[in-house]
């Protein structure tokens, strides 16, 4: 691709679209499946009993979303032909596999270190137990888990580093195209708001601390999405940010997990998020892995996808 970007480029309505289709397709599930339950006590007992199975309807219909609709659309503007959809979100590019996957394996490694660290530090600063459940990791209760994680594992990733990426790419310089993605995929996470509503009645420090959590989650997953966005730019390749964020989401909960006796104040949980921000997968980890990039990188020159 050429380092002239067009002016008349406008990806914006795109990513607004795809972006909304992406709401609708997570959401939607969830509200109608928690209506449902508010007036049918069947219901409840019977996502109780099959939560992974509702999990896998959601994970397809994602799936349809990206894989389906999204290039129906002919979105990213120029991809005409199915392959071509698949080749610029680069989600069929694995080789090199040593550097491609080993990458990934390093980078996701590197973040379980420091969540393992931050879990112990918080547990040190608050008074707190760390303690490592390997049921968390199965368990149908916890949302975070090795199976769970591979939704947002693979289909953010194709949202954010795939589709979104490859429509700001036409327009802006890779460095703002880079810093744009990133912001983009940290705001997406106010989305968790929307959980609220489930709520509706709950004690206001619940209601406080919810928010609290989301918008620092909101500043981390930016450091995040930046990192993931500058591993792709650099690899060419979805499948090493794919492993990346499916190993921090699949083992975020177990590795972090701190016991407050008698329970989490909130100020637990402000040292707890501040730590989480800063060390656990936040600003020092991915300026870590932003160094390991560049040095493996360091031979490349600088060139747009």
């Amino acid at each position: 691709m050429s380092l002239k970007k067009s002016s008349s480029v406008k990806p914006w309505w795109s990513i607004a679209l795809v972006l909304s289709l992406y709401t609708i397709f997570l959401l939607v599930p969830n509200i109608v499946l928690n209506l449902l339950a508010l007036n049918n006590p069947n219901v409840a007992t019977w996502y109780l009993n099959n939560i992974v199975n509702f999990w896998l309807i959601v994970f397809a219909l994602i799936a349809v979303l990206w894989l389906v609709i999204v290039p129906l659309l002919k979105i990213p503007e120029g991809t005409r032909l199915y392959w071509e959809y698949l080749d610029s979100i680069k989600i069929i590019k694995f080789k090199p596999i040593i550097k491609t996957v080993g990458l990934g394996l390093l980078l996701g490694g590197i973040m379980l270190c420091f969540m393992v660290f931050t879990g112990w530090l918080e547990a040190k600063t608050t008074g707190g137990i760390q303690v490592f459940f390997g049921s968390l990791l199965v368990n149908e209760i916890v949302p975070l888990n090795v199976y769970y994680a591979l939704s947002p594992g693979i289909w953010e990733e194709v949202a954010f580093r795939g589709v979104i990426f490859a429509l700001l790419i036409k327009k802006y310089p890779q460095k703002k195209t880079i810093i744009l993605n990133g912001l983009l995929f940290g705001l997406f996470h106010l989305i968790n708001l929307t959980t609220l509503f489930f709520y509706w009645g709950a004690e206001g420090s619940f209601i406080l601390g919810f928010v609290f959590s989301t918008l620092f989650q909101v500043v981390y997953a930016t450091f995040v999405g930046i990192l993931l966005a500058y591993v792709f730019s650099k690899t060419k390749s979805l499948i090493t940010v794919i492993l990346i964020h499916y190993i921090i989401d699949a083992f975020i909960t177990f590795l972090t997990f701190v016991i407050h006796f008698p329970d989490t104040s909130m100020s637990d949980l402000l040292i707890r998020l501040t730590l989480m921000t800063t060390l656990g997968i936040g600003l020092v980890p991915c300026l870590v892995c932003f160094l390991i990039v560049h040095l493996v990188y360091r031979k490349q020159t600088g060139k747009n996808i």
